[in-house]
């Protein structure tokens, strides 16, 4: 884990509602990230919120050293974040986390997001493009096209998406899931599929559903973090364990943010 405070490279508007922030650190920093891990953020100074805020790597570039996130404003923090402008200083704390491990005997692999679940698929996309032989494939579903966060960079980087919207204003009318449902019922059950996904945790209930126990897929859970390495136990989310009550509590900051799908217990944790 690394704390740093580096200037900030580029704060662009990408897509309609999603903001991409870029901050140049070591390239030491860039080089121990993988996809899936996420850093806590914050603008020093008086005018930011006491905590930092929880942001997945969205890219990372191990020769600058540029590390980038992708965000949506929805709050004060993230408010304050879209004032940043190229030089001023952001102080991040991390890697944190675990990683998604890209399953190296797939044939091919889908990254099944909703809304900005979609935040760290751009750069597990480009691993695994480099360390895999099967194709990539986002499966990206929002409210609305314009809730499409990022969509654009993806297809700049040549990365096939085929998206779903709730009110059918772009691709299929409906989910990420039933994108995914229809992946595997054409896939067939001998296919050897790798399977990643990351959204809200109902979408991800209903991924666990649809997939275990027949197939793996690795989950990244959303969870509030107030310290992002286990001090504040904030963050305690409940998985399967060998105990006379059937389940633990795994802190997703440290344990995670990346789970194996069937090991997830959203239902005692009311989800």
């Amino acid at each position: 884990m690394f704390v740093r405070t580096g200037p900030a490279v580029a704060n662009r508007a990408v897509d309609d509602h999603g903001l991409v922030l870029t901050v140049r650190t070591e390239r030491a920093v860039a080089e121990r990230t993988r996809p899936g891990q996420f850093f806590m953020i914050r603008r020093p100074g008086p005018s930011f919120p006491l905590l930092s805020r929880p942001f997945s790597i969205f890219d990372a570039d191990p020769e600058s050293g540029d590390l980038s996130f992708l965000y949506e404003v929805v709050g004060l923090g993230t408010a304050l974040l879209r004032d940043v402008r190229p030089g001023d200083p952001v102080t991040l704390v991390g890697p944190l986390g675990n990683a998604f491990v890209p399953d190296a005997s797939a044939e091919r692999h889908f990254l099944v997001a909703g809304g900005v679940g979609i935040a760290p698929f751009l750069y597990l996309a480009r691993c695994i493009g480099s360390e895999s032989r099967g194709g990539v494939t986002v499966l990206f579903g929002a409210r609305t096209s314009s809730h499409l966060l990022g969509i654009s960079e993806f297809e700049r980087a040549g990365v096939r998406v085929e998206v779903a919207t709730d009110d059918g204003s772009r691709g299929h009318r409906g989910t990420s899931v039933d994108l995914l449902r229809e992946t595997i019922r054409a896939a067939g059950d001998g296919a050897r599929l790798g399977l990643y996904a990351c959204g809200p945790n109902a979408m991800l209930r209903a991924v666990k559903d649809l997939v275990s126990p027949a197939r793996k897929c690795q989950i990244s859970l959303e969870a509030r973090m107030a310290c992002g390495f286990g001090a504040c136990v904030g963050c305690a989310f409940p998985v399967s364990a060998p105990t006379a009550e059937g389940h633990r509590f795994a802190l997703v900051c440290k344990e995670g943010t990346v789970f194996e799908a069937g090991s997830v217990l959203f239902e005692k944790a009311g989800t």
